[in-house]
């Protein structure tokens, strides 16, 4: 195995991966340091507050309260509880190396991710990967868990909470062949990635990049 193949993956790295192969390389085989925008430390700050409120350690926040208040509402109305928050499980993925999944929170039947963003259609896309892996995983693992994806949709101007948006998951035997076949097709481009540098383009563009100071390939110079 290559000396730089990372030997555990996760949600972030993933979905850094399916965004841009260089931009994961630079992340999380080079490990240089990002930059962080403003949007970015909001959203992280709203899933932190999110993440208090289901360990009972929330403050009321008036830029976090209406986050908090949809997903009240969202409990309320499907009736479920939240019993756990941040489990980490591990399973192994090809046969090759482990993927860490971590769940926000936990009931009986689901597990359940929260995400925020200001652009919902792209990030959805993005997060279907998230999604399979994670019914993947429980399936793997023996464990009769659904994936919930909590999307927060952000208001692009005033980044106030705009609306939630429900993801399920529920793997049927199709899509888990599916995904298996996804897990083999992203092996052989990150193996490809790694041994012979090439690093497909970027599928949303480098616009928004945060490593567009140290990116060789970045579009925009």
């Amino acid at each position: 195995m290559n000396k730089l193949r990372r030997s555990i993956e996760s949600n972030s790295s993933l979905t850094t991966f399916i965004e841009c192969p260089y931009k994961y390389y630079q992340a999380y085989i080079l490990k240089r340091t990002s930059e962080t925008t403003r949007k970015v430390q909001d959203g992280q700050w709203i899933h932190q507050q999110l993440e208090k409120w289901v360990n009972d350690e929330y403050e009321p926040h008036e830029e976090s309260d209406e986050y908090i208040n949809a997903l009240k509402d969202w409990l309320d109305q499907t009736g479920i509880t939240i019993q756990a928050a941040e489990e980490t499980y591990h399973f192994l993925v090809a046969d090759k190396y482990k993927y860490q999944m971590k769940a926000d929170a936990v009931t009986d039947n689901f597990v359940i991710d929260f995400k925020v963003t200001a652009a919902p259609a792209y990030y959805s896309w993005v997060q279907s990967y998230q999604a399979r892996l994670y019914s993947y995983g429980m399936r793997i693992l023996g464990t009769p868990k659904q994936f919930v994806y909590l999307l927060f949709e952000r208001n692009k101007t005033t980044l106030g909470f705009k609306q939630l948006h429900v993801f399920h998951s529920n793997l049927t035997d199709i899509g888990f062949m599916e995904t298996e076949i996804f897990i083999e097709q992203w092996e052989a481009l990150r193996a490809s990635c790694y041994e012979n540098n090439n690093f497909p383009p970027s599928l949303n563009g480098c616009g928004s990049c945060f490593y567009k100071k140290t990116c060789e390939f970045y579009e925009g110079r």
